[in-house]
């Protein structure tokens, strides 16, 4: 049997060695990150006229196709909705749509009361 004593110090041995081992994987990573940025930084600063504006076009590109996806999913949602098929939501806006009926009711009401 190991004493109290020992199994503490193996605990303590343990802790610091993982921290250890966790500093030396940190400096790594930020040491190869460093050399990475002395490598490509006089390639990027060479080729940026290229790449500025082919990055500054994939994103207009990729914004029109999430537009476009977006667009089409709407219209799907509300040929379903129209055709009566219930789609997720179809709920919320009938109640939304009851609300405002009930509203406009309570107005005119109002208004006919008061002239």
């Amino acid at each position: 049997q190991k004493s109290p004593e020992s199994s503490r110090v193996l605990r303590i041995g343990g802790v610091l060695a993982g921290i250890v081992t966790v500093m030396v994987a940190g400096t790594t990573a930020v040491g190869g990150t460093m050399v990475a940025l002395l490598v490509a930084s006089p390639l990027l600063i060479l080729f940026s006229p290229v790449l500025v504006p082919l990055a500054i076009a994939a994103a207009v590109v990729l914004g029109c196709l999430v537009s476009f996806l977006a667009v089409v999913a709407m219209v799907a949602w509300l040929y379903k909705y129209v055709k009566g098929r219930r789609p997720v939501g179809a709920n919320q806006v009938d109640a939304a749509k009851n609300r405002i009926v009930d509203t406009a009711s309570q107005v005119t009401e109002k208004a006919r009361e008061v002239g």
